[in-house]
C-alpha cells in the first residue's frame, strides 16, 4: 500500500465567523478549561489548564520536539516562528503556580512534569 501524504497548511480556509470565547463557554466544556493568555507565538495564543485532570495543554507557547529542532524535551519553538519572541518568553511565566502533572504541547510528545519544571528546562535550551 502506498502512503501519499499532503501538506495543507498553505491552501486557504474560510472562517466564517470568529467570535471571542468567555470563562462560562469555557467552564460548559468537558474538563472545565480554563483559558492562559501566552501572548507571542501569535498575539492571541492561549494554553489551556484542565485543573481536575492537572493538565496543561500548552499550545505552541512550550513544546516538547519539532521538525527543525536538534533536540527533544522542553523547549520553545524556533524564534522565527515566533510574531514577538521577548513576549513569548514572558508568556511562560503564565504558567507559573499551575498545577498539573502531564503537559500536551502543539508539537512533539506528551511532558510528564510540572509546568514549572518544564519552563526551567526549556528556558535552560533557549536562552533569552
Amino acid at each position: 500500500m502506498r502512503h501519499v501524504l499532503t501538506v495543507e497548511g498553505t491552501k486557504g480556509t474560510k472562517v466564517l465567523e470568529a467570535k471571542i470565547w468567555t470563562t462560562q463557554q469555557l467552564s460548559a466544556l468537558p474538563g472545565a478549561p480554563v483559558a492562559v493568555p501566552t501572548p507571542g507565538h501569535t498575539p492571541g495564543h492561549s494554553a489551556f489548564h484542565l485543573p481536575d485532570a492537572k493538565v496543561l495543554i500548552s499550545g505552541d507557547a512550550l513544546i516538547s520536539g519539532h521538525a527543525l529542532s536538534t533536540t527533544t524535551g522542553a523547549q520553545m519553538l524556533h524564534p522565527m516562528f515566533h510574531h514577538e519572541r521577548q513576549q513569548a518568553y514572558q508568556a511562560l511565566t503564565a504558567f507559573d503556580g499551575l498545577d498539573a502533572d502531564s503537559i500536551l504541547p502543539g508539537h512533539g510528545k506528551a511532558l510528564h512534569c510540572q509546568p514549572a519544571e518544564a519552563v526551567h528546562a526549556a528556558l535552560a535550551r533557549n536562552p533569552r
